[in-house]
C-alpha cells in the first residue's frame, strides 16, 4: 500500500456539529462546545458547524464561534460554518469573521 493510499485510509472524515436545535430552533452551544473539544481531542481534522435554523447572531453565536476557530488553530483543524442564512452572513462579514472563518450559504 503506498503512501497516498494509507493516508486515505488512517484520514478521519470531518466531524458535523449542529450550532441549533433543528426543532426548536434554539442555540445549543454547550454541547456543541463540548462535541467539538472530544472531536479535536481524537485529532479530527476538520469541524464543520452547521447553522441550519439560526434566526439571529447572538453574543454568544459570536462567542462560540471564535472560541471554535481558536480551538481548531491550536488543534492543527479546520473550521468551517455552513448553512448560513443570507441575513445573518451579512451579519457575520460586517462583524469581519468571514476573515477569518469560512462561512458558506
Amino acid at each position: 500500500m503506498g503512501n497516498q493510499q494509507l493516508n486515505q485510509a488512517t484520514a478521519q472524515p470531518p466531524a458535523f456539529i449542529k450550532a441549533i436545535d433543528p426543532d426548536t430552533g434554539s442555540e445549543r452551544i454547550l454541547d456543541a462546545k463540548t462535541e467539538i473539544r472530544n472531536y479535536l481531542s481524537q485529532g479530527c481534522p476538520m469541524v464543520i458547524v452547521d447553522l441550519l435554523g439560526a434566526r439571529y447572531v447572538s453574543s454568544e453565536l459570536l462567542n462560540f464561534l471564535l472560541l471554535c476557530e481558536m480551538d481548531c488553530q491550536r488543534n492543527g483543524a479546520t473550521l468551517k460554518v455552513r448553512d448560513v442564512a443570507p441575513d445573518l452572513l451579512r451579519v457575520f462579514r460586517f462583524a469581519g469573521l468571514n476573515q477569518v472563518i469560512d462561512f458558506s450559504a
